[in-house]
C-alpha cells in the first residue's frame, strides 16, 4: 500500500508505473468533457461575462463572499474593475 510517507521520503516504488502501461480505469468517450464553444462575437462575451458575474452575486448565503476570498488578487481586481465599468456607464 502506498503512503504519504512513500512519498515523502521518495521511495523508488512509490512512482513506479506498472509495467503495460494500462490505466486502472479507463476513459470512456461519454466522459470527456465537450469542447467549450467560443463566443461569436466580443459582445456576447462581454454578456456572457455578466450573467456569470450576476449568477455568483446570486449564490445564497456567504457563497460569493467565500468564492470571492478564495480568488487570486488579480483576478478578484480585474472582475472589480469590470464592475466599476459596467456601473459608470450604465
Amino acid at each position: 500500500m502506498l503512503t504519504v510517507g512513500d512519498l515523502r521520503t521518495g521511495d523508488t516504488t512509490a512512482c513506479t508505473l506498472l509495467p503495460g502501461g494500462k490505466a486502472p480505469a479507463p476513459i470512456s468517450q461519454a466522459q470527456t468533457p465537450a469542447p467549450a464553444a467560443s463566443a461569436e462575437r466580443p459582445e456576447e462575451a462581454g454578456e456572457l461575462l455578466d450573467d456569470l458575474l450576476l449568477a455568483l452575486f446570486d449564490l445564497p448565503g456567504d457563497a460569493w463572499p467565500d468564492l470571492a476570498a478564495a480568488l487570486p488578487d488579480e483576478l478578484y481586481d480585474r472582475i472589480d474593475q469590470y464592475i466599476e465599468r459596467c456601473l459608470q456607464e450604465s
